[in-house]
């Protein structure tokens, strides 16, 4: 039979250890919280990959910290890390100046038609090469999509740009 017993609070044991295991989460939300992109939009996975868009930022950051500590190095502050990996990211995604190419000649003596690609005019909709509007038209030997609307006529345009 058991004669005495010992009582442990749980909570007090959860608010004594909990904040000493807790620092990296409670770093890493704050940090986040100090520069989001996270905007409000109806798409819900536009949210969560800016979540995660953040997640990495502000752990690339937390790296970089630690690491110019260890090299004795001054460190950037979080707005000016962002900064400059913007500025790293563009440059990296930037390598080329030139123009795009031009279309490829079409077939001597092909004519240019539109066509529709898609029987339906809400889904299975491209983008037009010219104006970067949603468009159910393409040329019918060049297989470029391009608009042919009243309000933008994207498909003469591009053929008289292109010499077609």
């Amino acid at each position: 039979m058991l004669t005495s017993c010992i009582h442990i609070s749980v909570t007090s044991w959860l608010f004594v250890s909990l904040p000493r295991y807790m620092g990296g989460v409670d770093l890493s939300d704050a940090l986040i919280g100090y520069y989001t992109i996270l905007n409000k939009t109806e798409k819900w996975y536009r949210s969560f990959l800016f979540h995660f868009v953040d997640i990495a930022v502000v752990n690339a950051f937390i790296l970089y910290k630690e690491l110019a500590t260890a090299r004795k190095e001054k460190v950037m502050s979080q707005k000016t890390f962002r900064e400059t990996l913007v500025m790293e990211l563009k440059a990296v995604g930037s390598t080329s100046k030139a123009s795009p190419l031009p279309p490829p000649p079409a077939p001597q003596g092909a004519s240019h038609k539109p066509v529709h690609f898609c029987q339906d005019g809400t889904s299975g909709r491209r983008r037009c090469v010219h104006c970067r509007q949603k468009t159910t038209v393409k040329c019918s030997s060049c297989d470029v999509c391009l608009c042919f609307v009243m309000a933008r006529d994207c498909f003469n345009a591009w053929h008289t740009l292109n010499k077609l």
